[in-house]
């Protein structure tokens, strides 16, 4: 990446790094939100003196975007007498978001 950002690029969109894993880390965030779920669901009914019972309808809302970075910008936020890196080390976030209907009794 630096040579290209060497040679006069100064934008590079479409760029997405993924997880050999991301099936497992995906699926470990689709269990958390139904989990979540499920307790939010019995925290709302509460004060009425119900419970949940079964799920009734589950739907997975996608989250997933990818933003692209611009070189330019990422040049404006740094020291220019210190070494530029085009790709700085994160991490990846995972997320899934769930609508659960449950009966309520």
């Amino acid at each position: 990446m630096s040579g290209l950002l060497e040679q006069g690029l100064n934008r590079i969109d479409g760029i997405q790094f993924i997880s050999s894993e991301i099936d497992k880390h995906t699926a470990e965030a689709r269990r958390l939100a139904v989990l979540n779920a499920r307790s939010k669901a019995a925290e709302y009914v509460a004060p009425l003196d119900q419970t949940i019972g079964k799920a009734i309808s589950i739907s997975e809302v996608e989250t997933q975007q990818f933003v692209p970075v611009y070189r330019q910008e990422m040049m404006k936020m740094s020291d220019a007498s210190a070494p530029q890196e085009t790709i700085a080390p994160g991490e990846m976030e995972v997320k899934a978001r769930v609508t659960i209907g449950f009966q309520l009794y």
